[in-house]
């Protein structure tokens, strides 16, 4: 049966067309990455579950913007929950085309792939784009390790809002297609990974290198050790707010929903700075409703975040400039809070 796309409203900002007649929608995201701090990239994978509108000849048109992209395919059985588990799948190739006569300097250039023609309107499919960030990705900030307040690794953070999700994923980048997700995320071993999700381990397991993302080399100040990190997102959001951070981090609790983290500099300070977020939180549920996340971690970026604060879910992204020392900042915790239901939901 086909579905009704009569009435829909496009999101202008975004060439993906997820809602046009013969068109399939994307659900859910597992991604599979590695970070390269060699040449400033994200390399991997995305496993994109969606959704023809239609049956017969239908197109799955994605968001991108400086990537670049290497394979697509059909999984024909339904990928692992978390990328990089064992499981039998078949993979068979998609003709796809990055449509250079429509690139644009600020929307990127839309990713064409045809579907097979035996698609049924509402049938789950799963695309397998294997792809790579650029080195200045506008989605990303590489950090050297001299920028850093530890001076002695090398730091990523992402900011995707607004539009900026397809310069680090290719997707469907409109608030039209909320998104659940899952992710591996591999580094190297002297670094902690965290995303916009729930952690699926307290810390990363040790892992193979990513040769098999074409990443050989590491600089010279780490180990050449690799280990993994696992999250899931099970609350559709907007593209915008999928978010990752690697770097050498430490965690202190603020309460039984909360932990903030800093670069061990600055960590401690921050725990006393944030100490009443569980309270805050505790108030907005009385005002809004159950808390829908699960986790409500604070991240306290380097100094050249330019944000006072990003309401990425699971994980508030905050400005360093917060640590006043006498809280007289924490009213942005409060505000990021807020966005929990405004924003992040709806």
């Amino acid at each position: 049966e086909e579905v009704d796309t009569e009435e829909h409203n496009d999101d202008p900002s975004s060439l993906s067309e997820p809602l046009g007649m013969g068109r399939a929608k994307m659900v859910h995201l597992d991604l599979d990455l590695a970070v390269d701090f060699e040449s400033t990239r994200l390399v991997g994978r995305v496993d994109i579950t969606c959704v023809p509108n239609t049956a017969g000849p239908c197109e799955l048109v994605l968001d991108t913007r400086d990537l670049q992209i290497r394979q697509v395919y059909l999984v024909t059985a339904h990928p692992p929950i978390i990328p990089g588990a064992s499981a039998p799948y078949i993979l068979q190739e998609l003709p796809f085309e990055l449509e250079e006569d429509r690139k644009d300097s600020v929307f990127g250039t839309p990713l064409r792939i045809t579907l097979p023609p035996t698609c049924l309107a509402g049938q789950q499919l799963f695309v397998r784009v294997v792809y790579a960030t650029s080195s200045d990705s506008s989605a990303l900030q590489f950090l050297t390790k001299e920028q850093t307040s530890g001076g002695k690794y090398p730091f990523l953070f992402s900011q995707c809002e607004a539009i900026h999700a397809r310069a680090m994923v290719p997707l469907q980048d409109g608030c039209n297609c909320k998104v659940s997700y899952s992710a591996r995320v591999r580094a190297p071993t002297e670094l902690f990974c965290l995303m916009s999700a729930i952690r699926q381990t307290s810390a990363g397991h040790r892992c193979q290198p990513p040769h098999d993302f074409g990443i050989s080399t590491t600089p010279p100040e780490f180990s050449g050790l690799w280990s993994a990190h696992t999250f899931r997102q099970d609350v559709a959001i907007p593209p915008y707010l999928i978010a990752i951070v690697c770097g050498e981090l430490a965690g202190r609790r603020l309460g039984p929903r909360s932990t903030v983290w800093a670069e061990p500099s600055v960590v401690d300070e921050a725990q006393w700075e944030f100490e009443e977020t569980e309270k805050i939180l505790s108030t907005a549920e009385e005002l809004c409703g159950p808390y829908r996340f699960g986790v409500y971690d604070l991240f306290v970026v380097p100094p050249s975040f330019p944000y006072g604060g990003m309401e990425n879910p699971c994980l508030t992204f905050v400005t360093p400039t917060l640590l006043a020392g006498d809280r007289s900042q924490v009213d942005v915790i409060a505000h990021e809070i807020a966005h929990s239901w405004s924003g992040n939901l709806v």
